[in-house]
């Protein structure tokens, strides 16, 4: 395995493979995309709780707004969150990267050790 040392900042992570780290070459076509669409909804429900704990009031109005009237234009949905949210890029990195040391790590409590 591959992974960044314990003491390496988080953004170590955005680098790392999971495809290649958990074995998900492996997986079916289905299982692979049922992993890539679980791991995006994670992410995105991840940042979009930081975004709303950082909002206002009005801009969690126009978010919410936005999202009911166009829920699946994520392009619309992220010009919004760039504009409103200058650090959003830097958010979501973070969020990728816990997510993925998250997933390294219950790998390895639940993988029986070599040797």
């Amino acid at each position: 395995m591959n992974t960044p040392s314990q003491s390496s900042s988080m953004p170590a992570y955005l680098g790392v493979d999971l495809f290649d780290e958990l074995g998900i070459d492996n997986f079916s076509a289905e299982e692979r995309m049922q992993f890539l669409e679980s791991f995006l909804f994670t992410i995105y429900m991840r940042v979009m709780h930081r975004i709303m704990e950082e909002t206002t009031e009005e801009d969690q109005k126009q978010l919410t707004t936005l999202i009911n009237q166009r829920p699946m234009d994520f392009t619309k949905l992220r010009m919004f969150l760039a504009t409103k949210f200058p650090s959003f890029d830097e958010i979501e990195k973070e969020e990728v990267s816990k997510y993925k040391k998250e997933l390294l790590e219950d790998m390895k409590l639940h993988m029986p050790a070599n040797g």
